[in-house]
């Protein structure tokens, strides 16, 4: 059984992905703190309890938005990005 956690989120189209990294980018500059889960929902050992962008965010060929993060070696999905105050961290 496939659970809505699970379920890939439906692609964006082209117009709508751009729309959403323009507007992650103005209201995230780099350097901006988050909570990074591999697995959104799920626990795992490859989450960053604290981590920041160290990138603008852009948009991939299918329609997926993502940024680089301190800590991970390849882009991430902003989706995978929970916002943290600073005090947080």
């Amino acid at each position: 059984m496939t659970t809505q956690r699970n379920r890939r989120p439906k692609p964006l189209s082209k117009a709508a992905a751009q729309k959403k990294c323009r507007e992650w980018n103005m209201r995230y500059p780099i350097g901006s703190p988050f909570r990074y889960e591999e697995i959104v929902g799920i626990p795992t050992e490859h989450d960053i309890a604290m981590t920041r962008t160290r990138s603008e965010a852009w948009t991939l060929g299918h329609g997926e938005v993502v940024v680089l993060v301190h800590g991970k070696s390849s882009c991430v999905s902003v989706d995978h990005l929970t916002v943290i105050d600073e005090e947080e961290g």
